[in-house]
């Protein structure tokens, strides 16, 4: 039951109840948070026009819309040095004290705004997929063959905005999301050999209207963990009904087999408990990952050979771009 009690308003609270015990009334629900309240099991949490409950009971502080009374950790230590202050200058007890934070806009509980933010986004990773579907299908014309075997598009769920903001020290609100958080807008694509990776990149950096912000290349230099990727961080126009403007974007570049790996070590270390991953399971995971860029390589090396013997039949106009140096 604890999970219903996680700054939920009384009356959501009943609803659940009764979702379990539909005979249950809402007067015995309401004297039952007084008790757990009373008994410390609970936190109350007052809020204008509502009433709210928090499973948690250690001292830390709470961030309120003064106009919903929606409520929720606030990404500040709880300042004993108030309560004790306020003690003595007092003389009274201090059991704990509230900090009211007001005229903020929370990202949470926006809904207007929020789905205009989620527009713009939105509108960004269709901008950023049809480029590198004109790339593609003109990269097919000129060489008869594609480098690009598919591309993901997505905006960032609200939720991980907020929790990212709340990890950086930063208020949950739609400008620091837009400030400080580069991809809300992601774009990935998934090429055949590693060679297209860069050469994907390249006719990204070629693109007069993108900025490039930032470069990571985890192809080169792989992260501890065995990851295998190069990231762009770009600034780009997305051109709406009666204005320009201008957003960040992740682009996500990496061949098939590390697409591969990087999906299955995803559900592996994010979706399962980490306290019951059994020992030893990094250290395989960054074998594979060698293992896999092993295949990577051969596949790429393979690739050449064939179209260093078909080069002295092939036309001139027709012969590929020069050989990428990633190696």
């Amino acid at each position: 039951m604890a999970a219903l009690f996680l700054k939920t308003a009384n009356k959501r609270i009943y609803e659940d109840v009764c979702k379990v015990d539909d005979k249950i009334s809402c007067g015995t629900v309401c004297r039952n948070l007084g008790r757990l309240t009373a008994d410390g099991r609970i936190c109350h949490v007052r809020v204008p026009g509502t009433d709210r409950y928090d499973s948690r009971t250690d001292m830390h502080n709470h961030l309120n819309c003064m106009q919903c009374g929606t409520a929720v950790d606030a990404p500040l230590d709880y300042r004993t040095k108030i309560d004790t202050t306020v003690a003595g200058m007092t003389g009274r007890q201090i059991n704990r004290h509230r900090i009211i934070v007001e005229n903020g806009k929370m990202l949470r509980t926006d809904p207007y705004e929020i789905r205009l933010m989620q527009n713009l986004y939105d509108a960004a990773v269709k901008q950023l997929s049809l480029k590198f579907e004109i790339l593609n299908n003109e990269f097919k014309v000129l060489y008869a063959r594609n480098p690009i075997h598919h591309i993901e598009g997505r905006v960032k769920a609200i939720e991980s905005m907020v929790a990212k903001l709340r990890k950086k020290g930063l208020p949950p609100t739609i400008e620091a999301a837009r400030e400080s958080i580069n991809d809300i807008a992601g774009v990935r694509v998934v090429c055949s050999y590693i060679d297209d990776v860069y050469r994907v990149a390249e006719m990204v950096e070629r693109q007069t209207d993108i900025e490039i912000i930032k470069r990571q290349d985890y192809i080169r230099t792989p992260n501890y963990n065995g990851y295998r990727s190069l990231h762009l961080d770009i600034r780009m126009p997305v051109y709406l009904s009666d204005r320009t403007e201008h957003v960040t974007a992740e682009i996500q570049i990496r061949t098939i087999a590390m697409d591969f790996w990087a999906s299955l070590e995803h559900d592996i270390r994010y979706k399962v408990d980490k306290t019951k991953l059994p020992e030893g399971i990094n250290e395989e995971m960054l074998e594979c990952s060698g293992k896999i860029a092993e295949i990577d390589r051969k596949m790429q090396d393979m690739y050449r050979r064939i179209k260093a013997a078909e080069k002295n039949t092939a036309s001139p106009a027709l012969s590929e771009p020069k050989k990428q140096d990633w190696e």
